[in-house]
């Protein structure tokens, strides 16, 4: 059984448009100065992945400071109407929390959207 407090996790905010990507997710991933957050609708999944900063969709990773804890906040509208309208049971104005894994092969953490938990 996996132990979620070392999981990669998520919080997705609906009512601030907010991804925040909690500081083991980046470290696992070796704490990327750059990431790109990639939706598969066909496996209702997302992937974060470490890239170089030219790449298309790239993001630099500026980690603040949250409740004692590091995490990454991205806001984006235009991704998060693509997350929800892959996620079935996702509803506006409410927040949800995705435990992920880390896949070594692909060099990047996978988030089943299906599997949430509100919060």
């Amino acid at each position: 059984m996996n132990n979620r407090l070392s999981n990669p996790v998520i919080c997705i905010d609906l009512k601030k448009n907010r991804i925040r990507i909690h500081k083991i997710t980046l470290r696992q991933m070796g704490n990327p100065e750059y990431i790109q957050l990639l939706v598969n609708p066909a496996a209702q999944s997302m992937i974060i992945r470490g890239c170089a900063a030219g790449d298309k969709f790239c993001q630099k990773v500026r980690m603040q400071h949250l409740n004692s804890d590091y995490c990454y906040e991205l806001y984006s509208t235009e991704l998060l109407n693509s997350m929800k309208s892959v996620a079935s049971g996702w509803e506006d104005k409410q927040s949800y929390r995705i435990y992920g894994s880390y896949n070594r092969v692909l060099d990047a953490a996978l988030f089943i959207l299906r599997d949430f938990e509100i919060i």
